[in-house]
């Protein structure tokens, strides 16, 4: 139970940033460097329930996957279909739950003197 709670708390190190392009696979995930380190000792620590092992399993499969520098959208589209494979959803099940919210960029004018 510990290792969960300590997973937890690593995980706010995952940021998830997406592009203003509004595309659905648009944008990547960084993980932090520490994070990661810290999920392969954890990976081969004893005492892990089976559930335990396999969320840091995930997660770090999740880091590899993902292109962190540029943000691939086929490899986000892939995570998000493994995602969707592991909560036994659809494509549909996921759509009924998204909300695409406005864009809040703005136009900067630049004016020359």
């Amino acid at each position: 139970m510990g290792m969960v709670r300590n997973i937890s708390i690593l995980f706010i190190f995952a940021g998830c940033f997406s592009g203003v392009n509004s595309a659905i696979f648009s944008g990547t995930v960084l993980f932090k460097p520490s994070l990661v380190s810290t999920l392969e000792n954890a990976a081969t620590s004893e005492g892990l329930t089976d559930m335990e092992s396999l969320a840091i399993k995930r997660i770090l499969a999740l880091s590899k996957l993902i292109n962190q520098a540029t943000g691939d959208a086929m490899a986000d589209a892939l995570a998000v279909e493994a995602i969707l494979h592991i909560e036994k959803m659809s494509i549909s099940d996921w759509s009924k739950i998204y909300t695409d919210l406005p864009s809040r960029q703005l136009k900067v004018i630049q004016y020359t003197c």
